[in-house]
């Protein structure tokens, strides 16, 4: 199954405000429902389930016609949080795997009592294809650029200053070619 649904009908890209439109004319104005459908440039058998569905209720109750939108685990906010907290950690080369984020992801949204899937109860994180989509709508985190270990150690490890005279004996001879980059 893919994880980007490619579009293959303009079907719900529609704006709810010309099927409001089409049903005024067809009330008010008392044209057909085939005329005012071709008028606004609409499907005539959604325009007639639009208008059967607002008579029973008001404009505010009534569902616009199309896809409804998916369900998000995280409020904008709670995951404008999310964000900021997986760029401080990255800030402070610290930095974050994709299952850490998985887990974390997780972890908020039990603590937020967020409805989430009950396949993340399973695995205590958050799915793949939740990520997935997160980092599309957050793309302002990036991956990682690839860093050799030696680049690593000489960031991460503490600095030295061991004179010429200190590094002699045994643990020259077996550690000379490391201990040369931190002598004075």
């Amino acid at each position: 199954m893919p994880r980007v649904r490619v579009r293959k009908t303009d079907r719900g890209l529609i704006q709810p405000d010309i099927y409001e439109r089409a049903f005024l004319d067809i009330s008010v104005r008392n044209i057909s429902l085939r005329a005012a459908a071709k008028s606004h440039g609409i499907c005539h058998v959604t325009l007639l389930r639009y208008c059967r569905r607002r008579a029973e209720t008001s404009r505010e109750k009534t569902r616009p016609p199309g896809y409804s939108s998916y369900s998000k685990v995280f409020s904008v906010d709670q995951e404008r949080k999310l964000q900021a907290y997986i760029k401080r950690a990255a800030d402070i080369y610290f930095g974050l795997s994709p299952k850490e984020v998985r887990k974390f992801a997780y972890e908020l949204a039990s603590r937020y009592n967020c409805k989430y899937p009950d396949g993340w109860n399973a695995t205590k994180m958050a799915g793949k294809d939740w990520l997935t989509s997160f980092l599309e709508r957050n793309n302002t985190i990036r991956r990682p650029q690839a860093t050799s270990i030696k680049c690593t150690r000489q960031l991460h490890s503490p600095i030295l200053h061991i004179s010429q005279e200190e590094v002699s004996g045994p643990l020259c001879e077996k550690w000379s070619h490391w201990l040369c980059w931190f002598c004075k």
